[in-house]
């Protein structure tokens, strides 16, 4: 590629994997142990576990990132259930109100009327007697969501060595109504990352990583590091 001119005489290429275990890796140099749930179109829970870990049913596990552990890494649907619970008008408009905070969930945030997609495909749906009212639709939909991103962080944690704190990224991290709802259900406080592209700067510190550069992960990352609640 230095003959094409596509890159800068000198210029290092890192080829990795999938970004969001390297951008995990990015927040583990910030938090050693630390668990990232990125939310975007998915809910992607991934950590850097120091020692080799097996196969596992609910967890995904590659090669440590510049160490000689494991890449830890759930996915969850996420994005697709709020789009199918968003097609009734009322539902999306409760929903916006409740992830923005402007709108208290009501009792149905813990309960099991919303039934979530799966990674197989499953169509969301909402169980027999769930309530007609769009803010108990709505309430319902963002609980037992939090309830599956919080299975996932137990999953994940469970395969470190030592519970570590949680970090949130992802368009959904800037929504406190739902950051407020995912520390209720999960009982754990979330810290904010908030550099928007987190995987990228992860993969910039990767190659800084690689010529021994001293990069400074608390200023790269931008990340709230005050281990106080998100809300």
């Amino acid at each position: 590629m230095d003959e094409a001119g596509v890159l800068a005489p000198g210029a290092l290429a890192i080829a990795g994997g999938h970004d969001h275990p390297i951008g995990g890796w990015a927040v583990d140099r910030l938090d050693q142990g630390a668990v990232l749930d990125s939310m975007g179109t998915a809910e992607v829970v991934v950590a850097q576990a120091p020692e080799q870990v097996n196969r596992t049913t609910g967890v995904d596990v590659a090669p440590g990132i510049r160490n000689t552990g494991t890449s830890l890494l759930s996915v969850e649907e996420f994005t697709r259930n709020v789009e199918w619970a968003s097609l009734d008008p009322e539902v999306a408009s409760e929903l916006r109100l409740i992830a923005s905070g402007r709108r208290k969930p009501d009792g149905y945030v813990d309960s099991d009327v919303f039934v979530a997609g799966d990674r197989g495909g499953g169509r969301p749906k909402y169980s027999v007697g769930a309530p007609a009212k769009a803010t108990s639709r709505a309430a319902a939909v963002l609980g037992a969501l939090a309830r599956v991103g919080a299975d996932a962080i137990d999953e994940v944690t469970a395969l470190m060595p030592a519970p570590g704190h949680v970090y949130v990224a992802g368009g959904w991290s800037r929504a406190p109504g739902w950051l407020a709802i995912k520390e209720q259900v999960s009982g754990r406080r979330m810290q904010i990352v908030h550099e928007p592209e987190v995987a990228a700067v992860g993969a910039a510190m990767l190659a800084a990583a690689a010529l021994d550069w001293v990069v400074d992960a608390d200023t790269v990352m931008r990340a709230d590091t005050s281990h106080e609640s998100a809300r």
